[in-house]
């Protein structure tokens, strides 16, 4: 996972912010625009941030878009069908 974090909010000195677990927990849908991504399977040498275990990590993602598709574009795309 890489998302963009141009404020730096987690101080790395990085524009990019990096979740480099491949064993994601959970994902849960909060909200139309926003996920919870958690990591708590985090053992010594498991290739994550360091050589130690780490704590377990929830991440809050506002997504640019809603999840849930907007009826007009259904309703655009079904009269496109028809042409």
């Amino acid at each position: 996972m890489a998302l963009a974090d141009p404020h730096d909010l987690n101080g790395d000195g990085s524009q990019v912010f990096t979740f480099p677990y491949t064993t994601i927990e959970n994902v849960l849908v909060l909200d139309s625009r926003t996920l919870l991504v958690v990591n708590d399977n985090n053992f010594p040498y498991g290739g994550g941030r360091a050589l130690a275990s780490d704590n377990t990590e929830f991440l809050r993602i506002r997504l640019p878009v809603s999840l849930i598709p907007d009826e007009r574009d259904e309703r655009d795309d079904r009269d496109r069908d028809d042409d």
